[in-house]
């Protein structure tokens, strides 16, 4: 679904804003499972030059707000001088749907970009604000869900209306049950607040997961020789090592 919903993995995780951009433009990065370092330690092919550190610094020295929401306070490093949210574990929807919904009701969304670049606003409006089921996803309702105070959410919507938003979420967000649904609703409140689009700004999904994410892209990719193919068609994952070595 996602090439023909925001656009292919790809371009959704890999080519995507980088840490350049988010040093030099982001004013706030929303972290939803943080951004662990030891995720961005490895990549397919290896990495030449780790820089997540260093840019999460540089841009905080500017001024960037990082906001981590996740139950490990390790998920940002310190050179971040990042603000820790702690929601109860799986609530990250519940707790986008409370920031979107104040952003809304205060007439803050971005009504031209929703109407120019985006499809079904109406439908999800419907949702929001309850007009089918009586129960509007407001901050009230989704503090005692996320187990933050309803203040705070209040507080943390109405100071991202006018900056430069990052909304990332991690693989981690996506290893649940209807694990989906945030990476889809990260989308929706980037869309929200009309950034999709702008250098260091907008939806990125993984940022900090892998090395290759948050590069730039070279216009002209380097050569490589071939690499032939595996003789080995045969394969378990590696997931079921165990169970292989216990019960041959």
């Amino acid at each position: 679904m996602l090439p023909h919903v925001i656009g292919t993995m790809e371009e959704v995780a890999r080519r995507n804003v980088t840490w350049e951009q988010i040093v030099e433009h982001t004013d706030v990065v929303l972290a939803f499972g943080g951004m662990a370092l030891k995720n961005s330690r490895v990549a397919s092919g290896g990495i030449s030059r780790h820089v997540e550190r260093d840019a999460m610094r540089s841009a905080a020295a500017r001024g960037c707000r990082f906001v981590s929401i996740s139950p490990i306070r390790s998920d940002l490093p310190d050179e971040a001088a990042f603000e820790w949210l702690a929601p109860v574990p799986n609530t990250d929807t519940a707790m986008m749907l409370g920031l979107v919904h104040q952003i809304v009701s205060d007439g803050a969304h971005d009504r031209s970009f929703l109407a120019r670049c985006c499809d079904g606003w109406e439908t999800f409006e419907d949702y929001l604000l309850g007009r089918g089921d009586g129960v509007p996803k407001s901050c009230a309702w989704a503090a005692p869900i996320c187990g933050l105070p309803e203040r705070q959410l209040v507080d943390l919507a109405r100071s991202l209306v006018g900056k430069r938003v990052l909304v990332v979420v991690a693989h981690s967000l996506q290893r649940a049950e209807h694990g989906e649904q945030p990476v889809w609703m990260g989308a929706v409140l980037a869309a929200a607040l009309g950034q999709l689009g702008l250098p260091g700004g907008g939806y990125n999904y993984a940022l900090g997961t892998l090395a290759h994410y948050g590069k730039r892209n070279n216009a002209v990719p380097a050569a490589a020789l071939p690499q032939g193919t595996n003789g080995i068609q045969a394969f378990i994952p590696v997931a079921r090592i165990s169970d292989m070595l216990l019960h041959p």
